[in-house]
């Protein structure tokens, strides 16, 4: 049986590594959407990021009874953006009644197929919002756990 836990997703995709360029006479210009359930975000594309883009982007979602965050790798170009890979990330790793944190690689897949070397960055804070409590009453929460760890 499945337990879906309910809480604040904070997102952000620090890069991305991979093996082939999509464009022929300049570096590629990448950029993540990430879904959660039916919420999609986008970061800005990195201009001539090439084979090892970064983004200073961070989004926040809210986990309901979301199993998944999945992301498509794209290199923005004029007309349609070509696809470079996709991937998601299974968020029953970090649901938890205390905030967690997950940060490892993540494999991108192009066309369905793993390819060496193609991976993203994709750091996820989770924070459980219990059953009584608004977005508002966690930050409260949150901010007297954090004053209750410098006294100790």
């Amino acid at each position: 049986m499945k337990s879906y836990c309910q809480g604040r997703l904070i997102v952000k995709p620090n890069r991305a590594e991979v093996t082939r360029d999509m464009d022929t006479f300049s570096k590629m210009d990448p950029y993540i959407q990430i879904k959660v359930g039916g919420v999609m975000q986008r970061t800005k594309s990195h201009e001539g990021g090439g084979k090892t883009p970064s983004w200073p982007d961070v989004f926040e979602f809210q986990r309901n009874t979301e199993d998944v965050l999945s992301f498509e790798l794209y290199d923005d170009d004029p007309g349609t953006d070509d696809l470079i890979g996709t991937g998601s990330i299974n968020l029953d790793k970090i649901c938890s009644d205390k905030p967690k944190h997950f940060e490892e690689p993540v494999k991108v897949l192009h066309k369905g197929k793993e390819i060496p070397m193609y991976s993203a960055l994709i750091p996820v804070s989770y924070t459980h919002l219990r059953a009584h409590e608004t977005v508002l009453d966690l930050v409260c929460r949150l901010l007297l756990e954090k004053k209750k760890k410098k006294k100790k």
